[in-house]
């Protein structure tokens, strides 16, 4: 029998069912090259030594191309290392092997840095496919604390955290302002959370002392003198 295969190995029909050896038939593809068909429609006619004829196709089939999507969850904070890429792989052919360039042969990937993450991927036909991804991270977030750091003893000052969206003090006060009135010199804090990444400042405050008037001792006048 004279037996077509593809490309993988599988059985795609059975031209003759016969005895006779290979060698008495001949086949005409109708001048494709056999050796390096695409996908599509082949006809073909087995004629034997008597000449007689049978005609019929073959279609080659190819696996779709392979399709890479991916959900990037970019980093959260500045300085963190918790973005994630979530892989879908459609078409091709199973297994596929995944090689990224942090060395990781997962599909997906957790706990990353800023910087570039290309993939190469290769299906179980050894089709390949490839993809770069950018992770990305939010600006640095400084809070400051905004005011006046030196008054006099009993005198009051106002304090602002000049941004965030939710606010600690030292004191215990979460608006984005507060009042003090130190006794003494101190250091205040604030605690500024902003699209959810915290920062942190901390300001000296001096406190001084009223100052010390004196007109001398004290003196008797007499009218007239």
């Amino acid at each position: 029998s004279i037996v077509i295969y593809d490309l993988k190995g599988a059985e795609v029909k059975t031209l003759v069912n016969g005895f006779k050896a290979e060698s008495n038939y001949t086949i005409d593809w109708d001048g494709a090259d056999t050796n390096a068909l695409s996908a599509g429609n082949y006809p073909y006619t087995v004629s034997d030594a008597n000449w007689c004829m049978v005609a019929g196709t073959v279609d080659i089939l190819s696996p779709s191309q392979l399709q890479l999507d991916t959900l990037i969850t970019h980093i959260s904070c500045f300085g963190y290392d918790d973005g994630a890429i979530d892989l879908t792989v459609t078409n091709g052919t199973l297994p596929y092997t995944f090689s990224w360039s942090n060395g990781s042969s997962t599909e997906d990937l957790a706990a990353l840095d800023t910087g570039i993450y290309n993939l190469m991927l290769t299906d179980g036909n050894n089709c390949p496919a490839s993809i770069s991804i950018t992770m990305n991270q939010p600006p640095l977030f400084e809070v400051d604390i905004l005011g006046n750091l030196s008054l006099c003893i009993g005198e009051e000052i106002i304090l602002t955290a000049n941004i965030g969206d939710s606010f600690i003090w030292s004191t215990g006060e979460t608006g984005q302002a507060i009042t003090v009135q130190p006794l003494a010199n101190t250091s205040i804090w604030v605690n500024a959370i902003k699209n959810g990444c915290p920062a942190e400042d901390t300001v000296a405050i001096t406190v001084n002392p009223l100052p010390t008037v004196s007109a001398g001792n004290d003196t008797t006048i007499t009218n007239g003198t």
